[in-house]
């Protein structure tokens, strides 16, 4: 009794049957000619018989190629879609792969993959701000808090204090910082950014008028991973002050912009 494969049904004759040009040549034939390549459709006239995990089909009015996972017709990626870079077994020099758990693609270079871009709706900045007032000593720079978050990304850890801000992805950053003291009638103010455990290194304004807020930005700059980073400030005017924290005023904002 004659049998047929699983993926085109192509007729088997037994061993003992004898073959009939027809159906069992000429049939065959046209089935292998007509799954050569991806089958051409319609979206409305995709395949429903001869499913097999793999097969590929073109579809005319949607410009798209489609592959069946064994149960349903999925969009055929021009790039992995993956969980982990290492659901990747064998990377090769210069692979790009999408990461859904990041929203990242990837590229593999020099048996490492590189973040190289930011997509879908994964933050990768942060946001803090102060939801309590500060007292900032008279000439001496004080670290400031941030207990409240505007938003947070696993590309950022804040401490247990709330002042030390530890950048856990390398790359291009921007980082900025805003504060604004109360009552501060007379003497200078400042703002300032510590990083690489230098204070004032990275960003600093001064202002002698009590009604301006302070701003202080690094701009695109290059931080490795690990990096601390905490906000400063400094002020003279010949007692303590409290900072600012109407309409988030205080505030440190962190962007990882791309490696």
């Amino acid at each position: 009794m004659a049998t047929f494969t699983t993926r085109l049904g192509l007729r088997k004759p037994a061993g003992t049957e004898q073959s009939n040009v027809v159906t069992d040549l000429n049939d065959n034939y046209d089935k292998i000619d007509t799954a050569v390549g991806a089958t051409v459709c319609t979206s409305g006239t995709r395949p429903a018989t001869n499913l097999f995990t793999g097969r590929v089909i073109h579809e005319t009015d949607t410009r798209r190629n489609y592959v069946y996972d064994g149960t349903n017709w999925i969009i055929a990626s021009s790039i992995p879609i993956v969980s982990s870079t290492a659901s990747i077994l064998n990377p090769y020099e210069g692979l790009l792969i999408y990461n859904t758990t990041d929203d990242l693609i990837y590229k593999y270079r020099s048996s490492t993959w590189i973040a190289c871009l930011a997509t879908g709706s994964t933050n990768h900045e942060s946001r803090y701000y102060q939801s309590v007032a500060q007292s900032i000593a008279n000439s001496a720079d004080t670290y400031l808090t941030f207990d409240a978050t505007a938003y947070s990304s696993a590309d950022v850890t804040r401490d247990g204090t709330n002042t030390t801000f530890t950048l856990n992805r390398g790359g291009l950053w921007e980082i900025s910082a805003g504060g604004r003291l109360i009552a501060a009638t007379s003497g200078q103010r400042h703002l300032f950014i510590d990083l690489f455990g230098n204070a004032r290194v990275a960003g600093q304004t001064t202002e002698t008028s009590q009604v301006t807020g302070l701003t202080a930005s690094t701009g695109p700059i290059r931080i490795a991973s690990g990096q601390a980073v905490k906000i400063g400030m400094f002020q003279t005017s010949g007692a303590a002050r409290n900072t600012d924290i109407s309409g988030q005023m205080t505030f440190i904002s962190l962007a990882w912009l791309r490696p």
